[in-house]
């Protein structure tokens, strides 16, 4: 049975939330740019820390809906037919002489 459209880009949305969740951690743990510090050693730290996660979680659901939907027509690989090169076969490129029609050239 296939899956229905709402409930497949709801799974990806929720990857990606997930996947912006823990992006928000590693931000924190690491204190990249001294953000942990500054965000726990303010005031308003569950402020900052929603804002972060929610929009951390937002684009990154929305980045992979968009590759999900994206993804929609590909077929597999293994039904793909062995296309090879795209130039046709037996044909040479050469070099021919041509005329300028500027004048003077």
């Amino acid at each position: 049975m296939q899956e229905s459209f709402p409930r497949y880009l709801f799974r990806n949305a929720a990857a990606g939330a997930a996947i912006g969740v823990l992006v928000v951690a590693a931000i924190l743990v690491l204190d990249v740019g001294g953000v942990g510090t500054l965000l726990f050693g303010g005031d308003d730290t569950f402020v900052g820390l929603l804002l972060m996660v929610w929009f951390f979680g937002l684009t990154f659901a929305s980045v992979t809906m968009g590759s999900a939907v994206m993804a929609l027509g590909r077929r597999p690989k293994d039904d793909r037919p062995d296309r090879g090169s795209r130039a046709p076969s037996g044909l040479t490129p050469a070099l021919a002489a041509i005329r300028s029609r500027r004048h003077g050239a």
